[in-house]
């Protein structure tokens, strides 16, 4: 069982590691990116962060990661959205994702509410290397 439980972990990270770093539907003048457009890996972008920079990219909407944070800005015609994180909510709320309907222009970040005390006592039966996550968990 070990051994085909490595063989998974080994082939989903050939996969991983062959996806593209940006990510753009066709038909739709948008992108995706796990940073932001102008360092897709590790590129930070807060709710706070200006957003000037966006308006150098042809792009009519932006839909970020990374930060944890949810976010739904505007600057001029252009939308950036970051949905926030189902894992590792970074806001001191719930897990959070957006639902966009690219049309309209209408974004709602939406909360999933849930009891995490499962999952905090497994954290914490994991170990001292578990101490970020956990403490993330417990905001």
């Amino acid at each position: 069982m070990e051994k085909l439980l490595e063989k998974d972990v080994t082939e989903l990270k050939e996969w991983f590691f062959k996806l593209p770093e940006t990510y753009s539907p066709h038909g739709l003048n948008v992108t995706c990116c796990h940073g932001s457009p102008w360092d897709v890996t590790d590129g930070y972008v807060y709710p706070d962060s200006p957003i000037e920079e966006f308006l150098n990219y042809s792009y009519d909407s932006f839909f970020l990661g990374h930060t944890h944070y949810p976010m739904n800005r505007r600057i001029k015609e252009k939308y950036i959205v970051n949905p926030g994180s189902l894992g590792q909510a970074r806001n001191g709320g719930w897990p959070t994702y957006a639902v966009v309907d690219y049309y309209s222009k209408e974004v709602s970040s939406k909360e999933v509410v849930y009891d995490n005390s499962g999952l905090l006592k497994q954290i914490n039966e994991a170990g001292d290397n578990t101490r970020y996550l956990r403490e993330i968990l417990e905001k």
